[in-house]
């Protein structure tokens, strides 16, 4: 069912940039919606990793720190000291 035969896939060292890499390079070529309907996921989906390829390039196709950019409750100088 997949485009992507499951033995290459778990056989390559990163997973999910190889299935993302897969991805975009099927919405690339037969469109959004059938991309979604042949690797099970959504549209929007498939339009965020290709809109992330088409800006950044491969790189895009890593995963990005979770991580917030700034504290809401940073500790205050005073308290630290």
């Amino acid at each position: 069912m997949y485009p992507m035969e499951y033995f290459t896939v778990i056989r390559s060292k990163d997973h999910r940039f190889d299935y993302r890499k897969a991805l975009v390079g099927s919405a690339l070529k037969i469109g959004v919606k059938p991309t979604a309907r042949a690797f099970a996921t959504t549209p929007k989906t498939v339009r965020k990793w290709r809109d992330r390829h088409l800006a950044e390039g491969l790189p895009g196709l890593f995963n990005r720190s979770r991580r917030p950019r700034t504290c809401p409750h940073p500790t205050r100088p005073s308290d630290e000291a």
